[in-house]
């Protein structure tokens, strides 16, 4: 059976991801329920990371957990590290500088307290971001203790380190678990009798990207007195397939993803689409990037960053006001985990619906490689769809 050639002029399609039997999702202006985050109208942790400033530093040598009782024990500091000698202004340059690579980085995610946690922390940290106390010791020596109890066997040792870091004029405290490598030299000394560590700079190894923030943590109290958090996690295993370790998420933090991820990718979908249909007037560049949306979700990755897909895939004309129109749809641009689960049957095909009643519908993969979109000079879209024709019949 030789090709076919099908042209078809009609008034610009909207198009959408579809379900099997050729239904397309509701529009995000349908009423759906918008559950965007962070909250609309609540200040950015991330807008304020330049600002972050160390104050103050305190270090646990926390081992690898063993079921034995012979295990190694942990090694806590009773007063702070001391910052005002020679090298303070280069360890505080390292430190504010490793949290705000990893705060933010593709990875950082969102959370909240799970008030339902059975983790010391929340309450810990809430207490101090209420009224920041002198004795930040106390504190850090119990979240240190909760993580050497929470984490498993597998999970290799570290040093915890608590950091007392005010984000301008709010305060926030950061956790962070750090390599032990040759690059970290780790005194343990007496500062007015009590023992402490000092972190001193090896050359070329301490302060360099080979140091490895295996997981960190930051938590910040904003004017609107709700306490926020980002979560980073480099220690995953080879086959862990979330982004956060639920030992570290959960069972150490207390925490939970500020949104369920099912439900942000789907929202972001919603509008990623929405913004396409009523916005780009090109057929061929809207066709472009309802293909581009369709590979970023069924693509192997645990994130998805609505940024990063503007930056990667929107005009240069266009990408403000995209990230604009997600921002108005209660998106953030920030990174979140992907789950397609609420979506699978909708990437299966993508439907182009024309005005006269006209409906195309076909994997990406079919309709990239065999149709061909214009627009033509009295604005209608020029549609050339070149085939083997199999069949024509009569449809409900």
């Amino acid at each position: 059976m030789s090709d076919v050639r099908i042209e078809v002029c009609c008034a610009l399609p909207v198009i959408r991801t579809a379900d099997y039997n050729g239904a397309a999702p509701p529009s995000p202006c349908s009423g759906m329920l918008r559950v965007g985050y962070p909250v609309h109208g609540a200040p950015s942790m991330r807008t304020r990371l330049p600002y972050i400033s160390i104050s103050r530093i305190i270090v646990h040598d926390i081992p690898r957990r063993l079921k034995a009782s012979t295990g190694d024990i942990p090694i806590y500091s009773e007063v702070e590290s001391p910052l005002d000698g020679p090298t303070g202004p280069q360890l505080r340059a390292f430190f504010r500088d490793r949290i705000v690579e990893c705060a933010n980085s593709s990875g950082a995610l969102d959370v909240v307290f799970d008030a339902n946690a059975s983790s010391v922390v929340p309450g810990l940290v809430t207490d101090w971001l209420q009224g920041p106390s002198a004795d930040l010791v106390a504190m850090s020596k119990q979240i240190g203790e909760h993580l050497h109890r929470s984490q498993p066997g597998a999970s290799p040792p570290g040093l915890v380190t608590v950091i007392d870091c005010p984000l301008s004029a709010d305060p926030a405290i950061a956790v962070l678990k750090l390599e032990r490598d040759e690059g970290v030299r780790l005194q343990q000394l007496k500062v007015d009798g009590q023992p402490t560590f000092s972190i001193e700079r090896i050359p070329d190894l301490m302060l360099t990207q080979r140091t490895k923030v295996f997981k960190l943590a930051i938590f910040t109290r904003g004017s609107d007195g709700v306490v926020r958090g980002l979560v980073v996690d480099h220690q995953r295993g080879y086959f862990e397939k979330a982004e956060v370790a639920t030992y570290f998420l959960r069972d150490f933090l207390g925490c939970a993803l500020q949104q369920e991820p099912s439900v942000v990718t789907k929202h972001f979908s919603d509008a990623a689409q929405e913004y396409f249909n009523d916005q780009i007037p090109d057929p061929e560049l809207r066709s472009q990037l309802m293909l581009h949306l369709v590979s970023e979700m069924l693509r192997a990755t645990p994130t998805l960053s609505p940024r990063k897909f503007a930056e990667d895939y929107i005009p240069l004309s266009n990408r403000q006001a995209f990230l604009d129109h997600l921002k108005t749809s209660s998106v953030s641009d920030t990174p979140f985990p992907k789950d397609i689960s609420q979506m699978k049957r909708h990437l299966s095909r993508v439907a182009y619906e024309f005005a006269s009643g006209i409906t195309i519908l076909g994997s990406q993969e079919v309709l990239e490689e065999r149709m061909k979109l214009s627009m033509t000079d009295n604005g209608s879209t020029k549609v050339e769809i070149e085939d083997q024709l199999k069949q024509i019949r009569t449809r409900a």
